[in-house]
């Protein structure tokens, strides 16, 4: 009599999502709170001088304290499409992206203050660079010009602030790129301090990440494929990898297609292998919304990949 076969090992199916509500509404608030303070460094900018950031340094203090609790909270609400002045919302996503990546570098950098380089990489564009920055239309040379002067007038408006030379060096450089590739002044990537390098490849990715008025957002597979391919030997290939480790090629928050046709959100990330995260559900391969909450590790499903990355999703404030 034959051996009877063994029966195959049961594939997990779903699991129930949990119930991240209060966590959400937690960051949301904390995001909000930082968009009013990025509005306020914008205003002081118009005014012609940065002179109160005790505000904004608290709120970064309060962002590092809560970041090891709210960090997924956090990426969800990094993905949100905020009305109004988009260089407010860009501004504290950057802050995000650059605290997240500088924990991960292990360098003895002032983590405040990195935070507050994040917050402030951008107040040299009030003013005429930040109208011409929400045009729908293609800019003129002239139209360009003004907005790449934006990096030697954020030195201008911080010079009586108390921050490190090397922070405030790092807001006049990091539109410069290797083989004197950027602006304003073509320096060479020896010219250009750490800080700077790495809130490079930050304001990159979350441009690339989002939309503009005047171009559509791109995945953020897409956007790292693009620094890692288009970018090569422009910016710090060590703060690229760091940052692809950190949030993986399917960031937590982001939106993505199975070859099954079911969607869903990534809700983690399997760190040691970035292409099998997992999948909170939310529609099937007809388009019809799930209404149980369940999650799919694609590290438990071998037959499943990620068949698309459309994008984010953009949660609403609480």
């Amino acid at each position: 009599m034959a051996a009877p076969v063994p029966a195959p090992e049961p594939v997990p199916g779903p699991s129930i999502a949990p119930d991240t509500t209060a966590l959400d509404r937690e960051a949301a608030r904390l995001y909000d709170r930082g968009l009013e303070i990025s509005a306020s460094l914008f205003d002081q900018a118009r005014r012609g001088q940065i002179t109160q950031i005790d505000e904004a340094r608290r709120w970064v203090e309060q962002f590092l304290t809560q970041l090891p609790r709210l960090r997924d909270a956090t990426m969800r609400q990094f993905w949100r499409e905020s009305p109004g002045n988009y260089l407010y919302a860009h501004s504290v996503n950057v802050t995000i992206l650059l605290l997240i990546v500088a924990q991960g570098t292990n360098l003895p950098w002032r983590l405040d203050e990195i935070g507050l380089l994040g917050l402030l990489h951008d107040v040299g564009m009030a003013g005429a660079a930040e109208s011409l920055a929400q045009q729908a239309r293609a800019l003129t040379k002239e139209e360009w010009e003004t907005i790449r002067q934006h990096p030697k007038r954020n030195e201008h408006l911080v010079q009586s602030l108390s921050l490190s030379p090397e922070v405030k060096e790092a807001l006049g450089q990091y539109h410069e790129r290797a083989e004197r590739q950027g602006y304003p002044e073509h320096k060479d990537v020896a010219e250009i301090n750490e800080p700077a390098r790495l809130l490079a490849c930050c304001d990159a990715y979350e441009s690339m990440t989002h939309a503009r008025p005047f171009r559509p957002a791109m995945a953020p597979a897409e956007a790292v494929r693009h620094l890692l391919t288009q970018g090569a030997g422009l910016f710090d290939a060590q703060f690229l990898k760091t940052l692809v480790k950190e949030l993986s090629l399917y960031p937590i928050g982001s939106r993505v297609r199975l070859n099954t046709g079911d969607a869903g959100e990534v809700c983690a990330v399997n760190r040691e292998y970035p292409l099998r995260p997992v999948i909170f559900l939310t529609e099937d391969a007809t388009g019809t919304a799930m209404t149980e909450r369940h999650t799919l590790n694609l590290l438990e499903h071998p037959t499943l990949f990620i068949r698309e990355s459309p994008g984010p999703r953009s949660p609403a404030s609480s």
